[in-house]
């Protein structure tokens, strides 16, 4: 039960670094053009 509630939390953990890298990447490229 713990181990997949842990499991469950790295999933979305994982799934905010996505998206904070992503949109890191956005900005840089609009700052560059």
């Amino acid at each position: 039960m713990i181990e997949a509630a842990k499991s469950q939390g790295n999933l979305q953990l994982e799934l905010d670094l996505k998206q904070r890298q992503s949109e890191i990447e956005e900005q840089g490229r609009r700052s560059c053009q």
